[in-house]
């Protein structure tokens, strides 16, 4: 429920608002005082992003354009959110899947969108309960684990604990990191998910190396909450070829902008980065000092703005070069939390539109999405094509209380969001918070464009 959300009622909106005298949805010019305050939290809010970003895209696969086929899981329905169907099957006692009808939608505000009972399949989340001294019983697996661990959800829910298809040497490092996040500053909310490397024996003593992501939560305090991704996945490609296809720039707002306007969206005024450059042509994890090296050239551009729109140009020329998506934003929210794109910077090969200084009412964000915004700062959505993976639980009393994904990174995203990302022609996206004045002070907003 980002910018990307965004009907052709909405479009007009935006379009009267951005030629029409202030008014509510327009947002205040900032006090130089304030300006100087924001522009230390963006630097220091954009360390850890950054760091996290950049171990992503050197060294962690994020996602994949394919869609995995059928899980084989017969009998399987998709429910909606405001529908619990309990479906029981002969191949064991009780196999509950819970999850979102992509084709049912609902009121964008009325959403459950921290609990939809499914992930994004380019990775599979297991939650495990500690029963007993080093014993992990699978409670919650989506349906796409074989394809990625070689594990069905039956399968693993036979296991007598989840260590059995680890070695001695991994299961002492699993529970080293479930120690870790025991401790209340290690929260997610805090310092993010604890990740790691963790490699599983699969049914032909072939192991799998995978990026893992582990946390708890406070809805669900007696499980362990892990996401899984490979770490060389041949289907799950960094940069899908869907996105790098000549397809015909998008041109969705018809828009017909001056010399000045297409020059203020289009022209990148950060400096590159010059360790990222050969980091990428290497195969593999980037060094600490690489990291270190490319955080040190980031911070001294941002710190050497002189103003806070000069600030938010680099801002939005850094995390373009960080990330490769083919437009980046930076949204504000005003006192009514109605949006404005303060700036932005856009490949024009993928798309001729242009959102500087477009105005949008409150309601494309609503309260509960600029919640989930002010604990977790990031939200990746790789393809918006790709099928998503409901969970399965181990029994009945699993549903009891609904898995909350609140910092997931895997979280699969509301239909409604996925609707309007089509009608924009937007194929993958991400948003990372901006807090400032003890408030969500608005988005760093992530679009990329593919084949339809």
């Amino acid at each position: 429920m980002t910018i990307a959300r965004l009907s052709s009622q909405t479009f007009r909106y935006a379009q009267e608002l951005s030629t029409s005298p202030p008014g509510l949805a327009r947002v205040p010019s900032i006090p130089l005082s304030e300006s100087i305050v924001l522009k230390a939290k963006l630097m220091e809010m954009l360390m850890p992003v950054s760091f996290s970003l950049e171990l992503d895209l050197l060294g962690l696969s994020l996602a994949s354009a394919n869609p995995f086929k059928s899980t084989g899981l017969k009998g399987s329905l998709a429910m909606p959110f405001s529908e619990s169907i309990i479906l029981k099957s002969r191949l064991m006692n009780l196999l509950v899947i819970v999850g979102c009808d992509e084709n049912t939608l609902q009121r964008c505000e009325d959403e459950p969108i921290h609990i939809p009972g499914a992930v994004q399949s380019f990775g599979v989340l297991i939650a495990l309960q500690e029963e007993g001294k080093n014993i992990l019983k699978v409670r919650v697996v989506s349906e796409n684990s074989e394809q990625i661990i070689g594990y069905t959800p039956n399968q693993l829910f036979k296991l007598s604990n989840f260590c059995d298809i680890l070695s001695e040497e991994q299961s002492w490092d699993l529970f080293a990191h479930i120690d870790f996040i025991r401790h209340d500053d290690s929260g997610p909310a805090t310092n993010w998910p604890e990740v790691f490397n963790l490699v599983i024996r699969s049914h032909q003593q072939r192991s799998k190396e995978l990026w893992c992501a582990i946390h708890r939560n406070g809805t669900n305090k007696d499980l362990i909450i892990c996401e899984f991704e490979l770490k060389d996945d041949p289907v799950n490609h960094l940069a899908p070829p869907a996105f790098m296809t000549g397809d015909p720039p998008e041109d969705i707002l018809h828009s017909r902008p001056t010399a000045e306007e297409y020059t203020e969206s289009t022209v990148k005024i950060s400096k590159p980065l010059r360790v990222l450059r050969s980091a990428r042509t290497r195969k593999g994890e980037v060094a600490a000092m690489e990291v270190f090296s490319i955080m040190s050239q980031v911070q001294e551009q941002l710190a050497n703005a002189a103003d806070l729109d000069t600030h938010l140009k680099v801002l939005v020329g850094v995390v373009k070069e960080l990330t490769g998506f083919h437009r980046v934003m930076i949204y504000q929210f005003d006192q009514a939390w109605n949006g404005r794109v303060m700036t932005e910077l856009v490949d024009t090969w993928a798309s001729k539109d242009l959102y500087r200084g477009l105005n949008f009412p409150a309601s494309d964000i609503p309260a509960q999405a600029r919640n989930l915004y002010k604990v977790n700062k990031v939200r990746l959505l790789y393809d918006r094509e790709q099928k998503i993976s409901r969970l399965v639980c181990r029994t009945k009393d699993d549903l009891e209380s609904p898995l909350d994904l609140t910092f997931s990174y895997l979280r699969a995203m509301s239909p409604i969001h996925i609707k309007y990302l089509r009608n924009m022609a937007v194929r993958a996206s991400m948003s990372i918070s901006i807090d400032a004045f003890n408030d969500l002070w608005g988005l760093i907003m992530c679009h990329s464009y593919g084949s339809k």
